[in-house]
């Protein structure tokens, strides 16, 4: 179903499946955790990423160059190996320890999306795994930022772009006794 070639569009179909453990590992940057979520997701469909890194730089708008170096620390670091052009996942990831076991998912608007920070493309996959459940986001910034391995100014900065993209939206829940402020991810707008 995947082919390797120069046609990048074609790569907008794939959802990127990001593992809890990837997420919250504070060893990885925010770009590493993207690449190795798609090497997880390549590696649940072929077993194998194969994709070079001009490829993956742009389908991810990240520079080839970065790509590059964020590969070769992940082969370091023993979460993926190398066998000439193919990448392969390791289980290493699967031994970072974390309580919430939720993986996050990253749609192609949203990995191809040049207005985004790689950080807020995380982010949106966080704000959006409460969505699609029909539960709402309630989240502090700190159990955020625990869980994105990051600062809490940079959850702050990353909602920001987000709200300027369109993508996300607050609203005001009322329960009992209460109102709470929370954040829902807005449907695509049309693309075509």
């Amino acid at each position: 179903m995947y082919e390797y070639h120069d046609n990048f569009s074609d790569f907008t179909n794939i959802t990127i499946k990001i593992p809890s453990q990837v997420l919250s590992n504070t060893e990885l940057t925010n770009n590493q955790k993207v690449i190795l979520g798609l090497d997880y997701t390549l590696s649940l469909k072929k077993g194998f990423n194969k994709l070079t890194n001009i490829q993956l730089g742009k389908m991810l708008n990240i520079h080839p160059n970065i790509v590059c170096k964020a590969r070769k620390s992940l082969v370091r670091l023993n979460y993926l190996t190398r066998d000439r052009t193919i990448y392969r996942l390791t289980d290493k990831y699967k031994s970072f320890k974390v309580k919430d076991k939720r993986q996050i998912i990253l749609l192609g608007y949203i990995y191809t999306n040049r207005g985004l920070s790689t950080g807020s493309k995380l982010l949106w996959g966080e704000y959006n795994s409460f969505c699609r459940t029909n539960e709402n986001y309630f989240g502090s910034r700190k159990f955020t930022s625990v869980r994105l391995g990051c600062s809490k100014e940079s959850v702050s900065n990353w909602t920001k772009e987000l709200l300027n993209e369109g993508l996300i939206d607050y609203q005001l829940k009322s329960g009992y006794c209460t109102k709470q402020k929370v954040v829902v991810t807005k449907d695509f707008p049309n693309t075509k």
